[in-house]
């Protein structure tokens, strides 16, 4: 530690700030200052340290969080006892040697927000219809653009179908990870689906959806560490068996750097916010010292750190693992869910986090499929969405009948074995009566395939042609002077020996 600010040290001990004590202290070698500050009583160094709470906010910044504020520095001026913190004469102003933070690191006062503090929460929301939406979602089939996005038509279609309140973008994402669930996974399984979520979407995949989740930033830039991103959110959520204000999960995460998860501020200070979203100006500028200086009007660490929990606890409530309050408005971005307040796991969070074996999920409309022996058709409940879902795939409404429909029936099918499995997969609906069974074995007897073959086209001119008449049971002629040819080798050995060599 530097001889000035062993002295300083001293000086707050002994709560001693006369220029006749300063200049004592400064007469002594630097060893005999430093055995006298180890054998100080830090409990004394606390007291006169920590004189008040303004004082405790300035040194909780520079300590745990490495920064100073702009409203910390009025305080710094104010008081003796932040004489520690050097004016390094930049627009930053004042910093704090690292070998005197932590020297009085362990006598700071941790803040209330270091630590993950209950309250209390009224009204909190979720979707406990998740395992319904999957089911959903697994039967609209849907596709994304080339932009990794969801087609529109699928989020207004889910809309009409489910009425549920979320917008559009929160559509969006929820439609979004059931697509990337159900490329490698044919049922829905709640466990499998966080399980796919937190521990095993890929890495594009996580990249494609920050972008969905966040699309108020620019010059978006991670590194590998960004790449465990749903991995350290699970470990956020797992800590959420009560409920807590999203300003204490930031505060904690800010105040301790690298809990909860990862945010580096070398990895994320290219990320930009919008200018669009922005409710207040992102610089101002400031003269210091005759020298222009363009300084941010918030924190741009902390609101991305505000962003995100707000935005991936709310993604995180619409699939149904966490519970969300609303009440208020403070982010300096102009977002949907700027009003989150806090969050806690829901049902379904704690089940799976291993705090409950309940498993608590919404109730859902069942109906009974009426399949008719005269026609080809059926009628049932339309208030059961999972199932009209599935029914609207191969039948189509005509009144109130819903009658089966070969050409959905047939849509996409390449081959015979698919259309096994086409014919299964609506077997698997419902007990139909025999004329349904009659009806798909006649669709597999006139079902016909049709083998693809290699074949090579060969331009000829009429000589060479005429000498080739002999080999016709080797080519069929086609247009403009042109044969085609099954198999080359042969026919170029037997034209050969009639004078027509095949140049290749």
């Amino acid at each position: 530690m530097r001889k000035e600010d062993i002295v300083k040290l001293l000086m707050i001990y002994n709560n001693d700030f006369s220029t006749k004590f300063k200049n004592s202290l400064n007469k002594k070698k630097k060893i005999e200052l430093e055995k006298e500050l180890q054998n100080i009583d830090k409990e004394i160094l606390k007291k006169n340290l920590f004189k008040n709470e303004e004082i405790t906010r300035v040194y909780q910044n520079a300590i745990l969080k490495r920064k100073i504020f702009e409203e910390d520095k009025a305080i710094i001026d104010k008081y003796k006892e932040c004489c520690l913190l050097k004016d390094n004469g930049y627009y930053t102003r004042y910093v704090l040697y690292v070998d005197v933070a932590d020297f009085i690191e362990d006598i700071l006062p941790l803040p209330k927000n270091y630590y993950l503090n209950e309250i209390k929460c009224d009204n909190l929301e979720c979707n406990y219809a998740i395992k319904e939406h999957l089911e959903i979602i697994r039967n609209l089939n849907i596709e994304l653009t080339s932009q990794s996005k969801v087609k529109k038509t699928y989020i207004k279609k889910f809309k009409e179908l489910t009425k549920v309140r979320y917008n559009d973008t929160e559509i969006e994402w929820l439609l979004y990870v059931g697509f990337r669930y159900f490329e490698n996974n044919k049922k829905v399984n709640l466990r499998k689906f966080y399980d796919f979520f937190f521990k095993h979407m890929l890495k594009t995949h996580q990249i494609e959806l920050f972008k969905l989740v966040m699309p108020y930033m620019k010059n978006v830039r991670v590194n590998f560490f960004f790449y465990d991103l749903h991995n350290e959110l699970y470990e956020l959520a797992y800590q959420l068996d009560d409920c807590v204000s999203i300003e204490n999960i930031k505060e904690a995460i800010a105040y301790r750097k690298e809990y909860l998860f990862y945010f580096n501020k070398r990895d994320f200070d290219k990320l930009e916010f919008k200018d669009e979203f922005l409710k207040v100006k992102e610089y101002e500028t400031k003269e210091i010292g005759g020298i222009f200086n363009h300084i941010r009007t918030f924190d741009f660490y902390e609101e991305y750190i505000y962003c995100f929990l707000k935005g991936y606890l709310n993604l995180l409530s619409i699939l149904g693992f966490i519970e969300i309050e609303k009440k208020e408005s403070d982010l300096v971005v102009d977002i949907f869910y700027d009003d989150i307040y806090a969050a806690k796991l829901s049902n379904i969070g704690l089940w799976y986090a291993g705090y409950t074996n309940h498993l608590k999920l919404s109730a859902t409309k069942k109906s009974e499929i009426k399949a008719f022996s005269k026609i080809l058709a059926i009628m049932f409940d339309e208030n059961d969405i999972v199932l009209k879902t599935k029914i609207d795939r191969f039948f189509t409404k005509k009144g109130k009948f819903y009658f089966l429909d070969d050409e959905k029936i047939l849509k996409g099918i390449k081959n015979r074995n698919e259309l096994k499995k086409r014919i299964k997969e609506i077997e698997s609906i419902a007990k139909f009566p025999a004329n349904f069974k009659t009806y798909f074995n006649n669709l597999l007897k006139k079902f016909k395939e049709v083998k693809k073959v290699n074949f090579m086209v060969l331009e000829v001119d009429r000589e060479s042609l005429e000498k080739l008449e002999s080999l016709r049971d080797l080519f069929l002629l086609a247009e403009d002077s042109k044969i085609i040819v099954k198999d080359f080798n042969k026919f170029k050995k037997e034209a050969a020996k009639l004078g027509v060599f095949i140049k290749e």
